[in-house]
């Protein structure tokens, strides 16, 4: 056998992982993703200071409002409540597949999104 078929049929070999050394890699990447996540959400949060506590409660009736449409698969009212917050806010909104949705404000959608 060749040199090139060797490194072939080794390329083509499953990798053998243990299920400790999978359990390893993933605590460490959900450990990363924390961090990550902790630092993002401290930015968000200060960048809403400047807000009165009046937009503060109609922001969260909105995105409350939106979320219930989500949730009762009103797509269409969703996308209006979340074009209102945008429009009269200047809210992003970042919806999750587990718990609530993330919202920021102007050009702080760059830190929710993980976008520099």
């Amino acid at each position: 056998m060749s040199d090139a078929d060797q490194q072939k049929q080794r390329n083509n070999r499953p990798v053998v992982r243990t299920k400790d050394q999978d359990d390893d890699t993933m605590n460490r990447v959900k450990k990363k993703q924390k961090d990550m996540n902790r630092s993002s959400t401290i930015a968000l949060e200060e960048s809403k200071l400047h807000l009165s506590d009046k937009e503060l409660i109609n922001i969260h009736e909105l995105l409350q409002a939106r979320q219930t449409a989500r949730n009762d698969k009103n797509w269409k009212q969703a996308d209006i409540l979340r074009d209102q917050l945008k429009k009269i806010y200047n809210v992003i909104v970042k919806d999750s597949k587990v718990g609530p949705p993330v919202w920021a404000i102007g050009d702080d959608w760059k830190i929710l999104m993980n976008v520099k």
